[in-house]
């Protein structure tokens, strides 16, 4: 049986993992719940609201692409909701996605920070919650050190191109410090927690909750972010240590070409993780 997938947002991600659900064999595009109408259906990929999508009936995205008017047409139930559109989207339909018994699989995972909104998501149900591992990798050694008090201490280092680090609550000189090629050295932007490094950089340090999250240590888990006048990639360094042993990864990736802000193996981790979720039930993504 095909698993049947929505996704909410189709920008630099979802644009990206529209085309390679439509060839899986098992996966089954239904649509995409936008906020700007357009891009979407300029694919072929049928542009949803929340209730559409949560609907019995929800349309089959392969029949509206060819070009069949959708009345009359029987729907395909959304099996899977697929994540790509910001920390705000996941707050505001999360909660009524896996409340409706439905499944969701996250990639701005920044929104599990919020104490409520991960109870919410995590731990009220029916629906699963599937958490990207995004664009750093070692957590399932990770996640085994912490076991029963393994890890005394986790540390997330982020370089990236200063450009790319710009806020909308930055004053005009440190966002144009950030913007001018006269930027030489590195700055450190953040360090401290990873609730203060997610609400200050949205869309730049989900890595850092993906970390906390898989370790359980939100509060001890310490976030440095860096502009790197020098970064061409975006490099993440984690550092644990504790009684279960020492540990050092580096990750360095290459960002999407139109969102600077978005390691590329983002979208592939997405993509292998609905593969996962198609094939088996409770396995980690």
């Amino acid at each position: 049986m095909a698993l049947n997938i929505a996704l909410i947002g189709y920008g630099g991600i979802a644009s990206r993992v529209a085309p390679a659900v439509r060839d899986m064999d098992d996966v089954q595009l239904v649509g995409a719940i936008v906020r700007t109408p357009g891009p979407a259906a300029d694919d072929g990929v049928a542009e949803l609201s929340l209730d559409e999508a949560l609907a019995d009936d929800a349309l089959a995205d392969d029949v509206l692409a060819e070009g069949a008017s959708p009345e009359g047409l029987s729907g395909r139930p959304v099996d899977l909701f697929v994540e790509a559109a910001g920390v705000p989207a996941v707050a505001e339909y999360g909660p009524h996605i896996v409340g409706a018994g439905k499944d969701l699989l996250i990639t701005s995972v920044g929104a599990l920070a919020d104490p409520r909104l991960r109870r919410a998501l995590l731990d009220d149900g029916p629906g699963r919650v599937y958490v990207s591992n995004g664009a750093i990798g070692g957590l399932d050694i990770l996640a085994g050190a912490a076991f029963d008090g393994g890890l005394d201490s986790v540390v997330l280092e982020t370089r990236k191109a200063p450009a790319s680090l710009i806020q909308p609550w930055m004053d005009e000189d440190l966002a144009g410090h950030l913007r001018s090629d006269a930027t030489t050295e590195p700055i450190v932007l953040y360090e401290g927690d990873v609730a203060g490094a997610i609400d200050k950089f949205p869309a730049n340090l989900n890595v850092a909750v993906v970390l906390a999250h898989t370790t359980g240590m939100w509060d001890e888990t310490v976030v440095k972010l860096i502009a790197d006048p020098a970064a061409q990639q975006t490099k993440h360094t984690i550092t644990a240590s504790g009684a279960s042993g020492t540990y050092r990864f580096e990750i360095t990736n290459n960002p999407l070409p139109d969102s600077l802000a978005t390691s590329g193996i983002v979208v592939n981790s997405v993509i292998t993780g609905i593969r996962t979720i198609a094939g088996a039930s409770g396995v980690a993504v």
